[in-house]
């Protein structure tokens, strides 16, 4: 990600490419440090608690019926707002994959004697 709105064709491209990254790098980063406040033996009590609590939230293990504000169910969409949807899921998938494509390390077949 870059600071400039130089390499965007307008201010909108630019905060989709940003909320793009806080939706992927951004989310693994705060899920990790979230998990390892939960598992530091040194932490406070209160400090887990309030991890162990936004990682159930992230989850949607808490408040399962509790609708969040601005976001609509899909039958509720109109036609533009499903296809942006199916956009960004995309956009999603795609990054997903050539993340997952860059940690898979290719083992040799082992042979009879190893």
């Amino acid at each position: 990600m870059t600071d400039s709105y130089d390499d965007f064709e307008s201010p909108e491209e630019a905060l989709e490419a940003l909320a793009r990254e806080m939706r992927t790098t951004g989310a693994r980063e705060a899920y990790q440090t979230l998990l390892s406040v939960c598992r530091d033996p040194k932490a406070p009590a209160p400090a887990k608690a309030t991890a162990g609590v936004a990682l159930l939230r992230a989850a949607g293990l808490m408040a399962a019926n509790e609708k969040q504000p601005g976001k609509k169910e899909l039958h509720e969409m109109t036609r533009e707002e499903l296809t942006a949807h199916r956009q960004r899921l995309e956009a999603i998938s795609a990054a997903l994959a050539v993340e997952v494509e860059a940690e898979v390390v290719e083992t040799p077949p082992a042979g009879v004697f190893e």
